[in-house]
């Protein structure tokens, strides 16, 4: 199952693994990018990371 599945499925409110390597990763992704976003005091500069 790709990321994109588990999402969907996560979506379903079916139970699921929390600690599945996948969902680690992209949880880490997040918190790394709104780390940096929340630390960039220019909106300009701020557009680029959405757009990622």
């Amino acid at each position: 199952m790709n990321l994109a599945e588990k999402f969907a499925y996560m979506a379903t409110g079916q139970p699921y693994l929390d600690l599945d390597a996948d969902l680690i990763t992209a949880r880490n992704t997040a918190t790394t990018v709104t780390t940096h976003l929340n630390a960039i005091t220019d909106p300009i500069k701020q557009v680029p990371i959405f757009r990622n």
